[in-house]
């Protein structure tokens, strides 16, 4: 957040962000429609700090990348790569 919103001072985002976080793990929400219940979380809570609403939502956007879709990528290329049945020639 610090590389699209720099004006904004850094213990408010990191309260905020944390605020976020907290709020975000009482929310119930499917993985695939989170991205839009945190860009929506994260522009009502730093409406209070900034305007810029587009900047919130893509360091939400790309924080939710970075935390589930590249694991999730990584892990199944390690699942896929598992025989499961052993090998069929010995």
């Amino acid at each position: 957040m610090q590389v699209l919103l720099t004006e904004l001072p850094m213990l408010p985002m990191f309260m905020m962000v944390f605020l976020l976080f907290f709020i975000q793990s009482a929310i119930p929400s499917l993985d695939l429609l989170d991205v839009g219940v945190r860009s929506l979380t994260a522009s009502f809570l730093f409406a209070y700090l900034t305007k810029q609403e587009l900047a919130i939502m893509a360091s939400t956007a790309a924080i939710w990348f970075i935390n589930l879709i590249v694991p999730a990528i990584i892990g199944s290329v390690f699942v896929f790569k598992i025989n499961f049945f052993g090998n069929p020639d010995r």
